[in-house]
């Protein structure tokens, strides 16, 4: 039999799971999947990506996972009876070498979910929609949402807008590709990448016009479901 989860609430769902803190015990059917470590969001101004949805192209941050391991990029284990991993240190070198730290109250119910698994705790992001089929554990992605919650943190002010710069040398590299495939266009596979690449490279730049067109910001305040 399969189970299903779709993120249509914060509190409670059928795999129990629950924004990263909260300690509200559930009765759940448990994920057959390795336990994970908490994460948060960071976002490093260099760092955007071209996506292509419904709107057509537009730019949005590329957010990276930091998993709060001990031990690891700065990450320490508290002492005492009860340790637990202390990221104070890692969270001011992350800062320190220009990374956003993306706050989970940036959400209503944050975006880091907790889920109960055989072995352990797993930790996924909220557009992760996980389904139980027998042992086997599939994942499937709620982009729209994902991308809908990029919008609003360049919106809401958590992330400031790309440099022009930073988008004008992901093109470059965009347009040295294009280059490098233009003498064996006689290669359908080479021919094909190269006329999607320029059709992205087109896309840039509309989507640089439109990504500073966008009225001014609003203050912070909580993306809602």
């Amino acid at each position: 039999m399969a189970y299903s989860f779709t993120p249509e609430k914060t509190d409670l769902n059928e795999f129990g799971a629950t924004p990263a803190g909260s300690t509200e015990a559930t009765k759940r059917k448990l994920l057959n999947l390795r336990p994970s470590k908490r994460f948060y969001y960071i976002h490093h101004p260099d760092a955007w990506q071209l996506i292509e949805t419904d709107n057509g192209f537009e730019w949005l941050p590329l957010l990276r996972a930091f998993r709060i391991t001990a031990g690891v990029n700065g990450v320490r284990l508290t002492g005492g009876k009860n340790p637990r991993p202390d990221d104070r240190n890692a969270r001011v070198n992350l800062t320190d070498r220009g990374f956003t730290i993306i706050p989970y109250e940036s959400i209503e119910g944050g975006y880091c979910w907790r889920y109960a698994g055989k072995r352990g705790p797993i930790y996924l992001e909220r557009w992760a929609v996980p389904k139980q089929v027998g042992n086997r554990t599939i994942i499937k992605s709620d982009s729209a949402g994902l991308h809908a919650y990029m919008r609003h943190l360049i919106e809401a002010n958590y992330i400031e807008l790309p440099d022009p710069d930073v988008l004008e040398i992901i093109g470059q590299q965009l347009e040295q590709t294009i280059e490098r495939d233009e003498p064996n266009l006689h290669i359908p596979s080479v021919a094909k990448r190269h006329s999607e690449n320029q059709r992205r490279l087109e896309g840039m730049a509309t989507a640089a016009e439109k990504i500073f067109a966008e009225p001014k910001k609003t203050p912070k305040k909580k993306a809602k479901k």
